[in-house]
C-alpha cells in the first residue's frame, strides 16, 4: 500500500529503519554479541555469519559469471573478503532494528534467521537459510531450573490479558508507522494471542 501511494500520489514511503553503522546496530562479526542462552549456548559468529574468501582456481575459470574451465583443483585461496556487518540484537537475542513487528514488540522467544547443526551433523557450523525460535520459559521458576537469563513469560507480562493489550498497542504502533493495514489489526491480535496462549500465558 505505501508502495502503491508513493507512485499514485507522491506520498514518501516509511522512513528506513534498515540496521545501520551509525546507530550501531550493523556491527562488524567481532562485534556481534548474542547473549547467552540455555538452548543454544555459545555459538560461535563465524559460524553464523560465513565470511567469503576469493580463491583462484586457475586463469581459465571466470568467477564472475561461474564459467570457464577449472585448472586448480581444491583452489588456492587468495584473501579473505573485508570482515562482513551483521545486525545487532538485543538481550534477548532478537534484531534492534528493522521492522520492529509484534512478534518482536512482544516476544514469546529468540527468533533467528539462523541455526546451527547439531552434533553428528556438521555440528556447530551454521544451517544455510533454516531460522530458529528459542522460547521463554513460562515462569521464574522454569527459567531458574534451566539458568535462563532471558525473563520468563509471566515475568514479561503477568496475564494473557495483559499481553493482549500490549500486542494491541503494538498492532496500534505499526499501523501509525504505516507498516500494517488497519484491516490487519484484529487478526495480528488474535493470532499474537492465540500464540501466547500455546506458549502457556494464562
Amino acid at each position: 500500500m505505501a508502495l502503491q501511494q508513493w507512485v499514485a500520489s507522491d506520498t514518501p514511503p516509511p522512513p528506513s529503519i534498515y540496521p545501520r553503522i551509525d546507530r550501531k546496530t550493523l556491527v562488524l562479526l567481532d562485534k556481534f554479541v548474542f547473549p547467552p542462552n540455555p538452548l543454544l549456548p555459545n555459538p560461535e559468529p563465524q559460524a553464523i555469519f560465513h565470511r567469503r574468501q576469493l580463491f583462484d582456481r586457475g586463469p581459465h575459470y571466470d568467477a564472475d559469471d561461474v564459467s570457464g574451465i577449472i585448472a586448480v583443483e581444491p583452489p588456492h585461496l587468495v584473501a579473505d573478503y573485508p570482515a562482513a556487518l551483521v545486525p545487532q540484537v538485543d538481550a534477548d537475542g532478537n534484531g534492534i532494528d528493522g521492522i520492529r513487528t509484534m512478534t518482536l514488540q512482544v516476544p514469546l522467544g529468540t527468533y533467528t534467521g539462523w541455526n546451527i547443526r547439531r552434533e553428528g551433523f556438521s555440528g556447530g557450523d551454521a544451517c544455510d537459510l533454516v531460522g530458529s525460535y528459542m522460547p521463554f520459559a513460562v515462569t521464574k521458576v522454569q527459567r531458574a531450573a534451566t539458568g535462563d537469563p532471558r525473563p520468563s513469560l509471566e515475568e514479561r507480562y503477568g496475564t494473557l490479558a495483559n499481553y493482549t493489550a500490549l500486542a494491541t498497542a503494538a498492532a496500534n504502533s505499526m499501523v501509525t508507522q504505516r507498516l500494517l493495514l488497519p484491516s490487519d489489526v484484529a487478526t495480528a491480535i488474535q493470532s499474537a494471542t492465540n500464540q501466547a496462549q500455546q506458549a502457556g500465558l494464562k
